[in-house]
């Protein structure tokens, strides 16, 4: 994977929106702005906690570290599935952005991503996320919060507001993206 390459992981429970959201935001950005790929933990098609299924493009434990990588949410965050956390401590210190959606937090906070940093996730699950991983600095107050190399993890913010944030952050003004509510 190379400059502008993004990874989107998916795995079994994972929220629809949470990988639509992101999915739409990068290939809104226009024609050849990024490449995204999905990449599951075995390559096979997992269901969404809402009952979808997705076809991920890669098997995770093949899928070399992208540019970006964004990790979605949802009730499958609760297995903390081995695959994707090991793959997360492996290949997320070497790349340069490092998303969550909402529960995807505990998977980066599993990996030892969160460690030492200050996050945010759905406000239902901060005080969880505080007591599970006492090294990080669980903030209930944002909807997203950006430290060091990496963009907002968003906690329930509008995928048109994240579309507009995010393209502001990694655009350059390139974006095509003016405002978090037009269409």
């Amino acid at each position: 994977m190379t400059g502008r390459d993004v990874l989107i992981i998916v795995f079994e429970g994972v929220q629809s929106l949470d990988v639509t959201g992101p999915l739409e935001v990068f290939t809104g950005a226009g024609p050849g702005a990024y490449r995204v790929v999905t990449a599951g933990p075995d390559g096979t098609p997992v269901r969404t906690s809402s009952g979808l299924t997705l076809v991920p493009d890669l098997d995770l434990s093949a899928a070399p570290p992208p540019d970006t990588v964004v990790v979605p949410g949802g009730e499958g965050t609760r297995s903390n599935d081995p695959a994707v956390v090991d793959w997360l401590r492996r290949h997320a210190p070497r790349t340069r952005r490092v998303a969550s959606v909402c529960s995807g937090a505990f998977l980066l906070a599993e990996a030892g991503l969160l460690a030492g940093r200050r996050a945010t996730t759905h406000w239902r699950m901060c005080a969880s996320l505080a007591r599970r991983y006492q090294d990080v600095e669980v903030d209930p107050q944002p909807i997203s919060s950006a430290t060091g190399r990496s963009p907002p993890r968003r906690a329930s913010r509008p995928a048109s507001t994240w579309r507009w944030r995010w393209s502001r952050r990694t655009s350059g003004g390139r974006s095509r993206w003016r405002s978090p509510g037009i269409w």
